[in-house]
């Protein structure tokens, strides 16, 4: 007699029940050592990344480059997104004076990171710097502001770089925007009272050095030209500023420039006050006749738009267009006495009082700013005597900056710089 447990169909449900329990069991050990073996990875690729970052530590303690090289290249391979990596494959590569190289590794640090912002001033820095890539470090600070604003030593390295290679426009925009963000250093006063003679004593240098990657380049050829002049005329081995063959040179120079780059604002500068001071008004004319639309935001253009107007007995016209000339640079001697120049025809005794001391306080202050060892860091009583020049003057941004820069004026400090997550 059959039993109802012993039917084929309770054996076959039997045999289904523990075919079931076998196969929860073998899943149960499969996860289990799916987990065991993902712990197991985990912690190997923890132990992995440690041993990689020891090793990047002890060769950078020791200067061992190529074996740092190694090793933060095993690390960026593993942990592509580690910040810290990247600046140790950054710091190989530089120590190694690859330094372009090392740029672009500091190009790779991701976005958000700890490392981000220190590494993207370290690239404009090798940039600018030792790679000798100018253009593409002013592009690399350029992006940088984009995204932080508030990074000093990138405004820093921009105005150095603009007040080297004579770019006025770019100068001027990137002092107002450094002194807006109250992130300028206080050289930049010195760069701003000077925008429109401005010249360098390491300029001759910098620029031969940065032309040796740009060759063609007009703006360190013309730089180069220009601070020379400048620093052959303060020679004290020379005659001095009138000395009549060092001029005759130097225009010789400016004019064969000026047939490479017959449009360029500062040649045609240079050559046009030479004209100037020996009062040659067909001359002048046309040199001005040269000049491109951009001579329309430049100051020196209409301080002698003034010249010309004022030798023809335009006297109103001339009036115009010095003051059309201050209005843009309020703390330029030259136009300045020009102008007290021309109101003198008038007497006008009062403004003519008033601009012949704005024009002494303006020429002592040339006199001891050019005697400072360096323009880094100029004292304080001469940054007082900028900023209350520029009061008197009607530059109330350079006013205001310095009354707040010298301690006249308490204000917070400013925020500090960072980069969004």
């Amino acid at each position: 007699m059959t039993t109802p447990s012993s039917t084929p169909l309770a054996l076959a449900l039997r045999q289904d029940v523990r075919s079931r329990r076998n196969r929860r069991r073998w899943v149960g050990c499969l996860a289990g050592s799916a987990l065991l073996l993902l712990i197991a990875g985990v912690v190997g690729q923890r132990w992995k990344l440690d041993q990689l970052e020891r090793a990047c530590r002890l060769a950078k303690a020791e200067k061992r480059w190529s074996d740092l090289q190694t090793a933060a290249q095993g690390w960026t391979a593993w942990a592509p997104r580690s910040g810290a990596a990247w600046a140790f494959l950054a710091d190989a590569a530089q120590q190694q004076e690859r330094f372009v190289e090392a740029a672009e590794y500091l190009s790779r640090v991701p976005n958000g990171v700890p490392e981000e912002l220190p590494s993207l001033l370290a690239r404009c820095k090798i940039l600018m710097g030792p790679a000798n890539q100018q253009y593409l470090g002013e592009q690399a600070c350029l992006e940088l502001l984009k995204r932080e604003p508030r990074v000093t030593e990138v405004h820093e390295l921009l105005i150095q770089f603009y007040a080297v290679t004579l770019q006025r426009d770019k100068l001027r925009e990137r002092i107002v925007e450094a002194i807006r963000l109250r992130r300028e250093t206080p050289d930049v006063y010195i760069y701003h009272f000077f925008i429109d003679s401005l010249r360098l004593a390491q300029g001759p240098t910098l620029c031969e050095l940065w032309l040796k990657t740009h060759p063609d380049d007009e703006h360190l050829a013309v730089a180069q030209a220009l601070h020379r002049a400048d620093a052959a005329l303060h020679d004290p081995n020379s005659k001095g500023d009138a000395d009549p063959t060092i001029l005759t040179e130097m225009e010789r120079d400016a004019v064969e420039l000026l047939r490479q780059f017959p449009n360029n604002t500062n040649l045609l500068a240079f050559l046009i006050d030479e004209e100037i001071t020996k009062g040659r008004l067909p001359e002048v004319l046309r040199l001005l006749g040269q000049s491109t639309d951009n001579a329309e935001r430049d100051p020196r253009f209409w301080r002698y738009q003034g010249w010309v107007h004022f030798v023809r007995g335009e006297i109103t016209e001339a009036e115009a267009a010095y003051r059309k000339a201050l209005a843009m640079h309020p703390m330029d001697w030259l136009t300045l006495h020009r102008l007290a120049e021309l109101l003198r025809t008038r007497g006008a005794s009062d403004e003519i009082v008033r601009l012949e001391n704005l024009v002494a306080r303006a020429n002592e202050l040339r006199v001891k700013i050019r005697n400072l060892p360096s323009a880094k860091n100029p004292p304080p009583e001469t940054l007082r005597e900028i900023g209350q020049l520029a009061r008197d003057t009607g530059d109330t941004l350079v006013a205001e900056a310095l009354d707040r820069r010298v301690g006249l004026k308490k204000v917070a400090p400013p925020p500090k710089a960072t980069l969004p997550r």
